[in-house]
């Protein structure tokens, strides 16, 4: 039996003049007959979160900082990408999975989660993996994507 694919998922490091992109995108897809996962904008910090980390000495001032370098306008995209898509197709908050409350940028055995500004450390993708099964546990299976 040969597999068909049944869906695709596009994510990218949205911008805010993106919007049209992403519904000509979604349209193309569409016209295959493919189901379409958006993966909304993620948290992105003014500064690499390593650098804040060591600036701070301790980490409650870290996550502090890191608190105030969050970059605002992704969250303003993200929520734009929400308004715009959600209902339409699936579309995967990272924004909300990453910062639920806040932006921890520990894990909870006290490792970073970051690599820099907005790339997932090894325990970063651990949890924001975790959280994305979590929250849309039949996302990545096989009857949601293929046959």
């Amino acid at each position: 039996e040969q597999e068909h694919i049944k869906g695709v998922i596009i994510s990218s490091n949205w911008l805010a003049d993106h919007l049209n992109e992403i519904e000509e995108i979604i349209s193309e897809i569409r016209a295959t007959g493919k189901e379409v996962i958006l993966i909304n904008q993620r948290a992105m910090f003014l500064e690499k979160i390593p650098n804040i980390i060591f600036s701070s000495g301790n980490k409650k001032r870290a996550f502090s900082k890191a608190q105030g370098a969050l970059v605002p306008e992704n969250r303003k995209i993200g929520l734009s990408i929400l308004d715009r898509f959600n209902g339409t197709v699936t579309v995967v908050d990272i924004y909300k999975l990453q910062c639920p409350d806040s932006c921890d940028i520990f894990s909870e055995s006290g490792n970073t989660l970051y690599l820099d500004q907005s790339h997932f450390s090894p325990e970063g993708f651990d949890l924001i993996s975790k959280r994305l099964y979590e929250t849309h546990p039949n996302l990545l299976s096989n009857n949601n994507l293929m046959n």
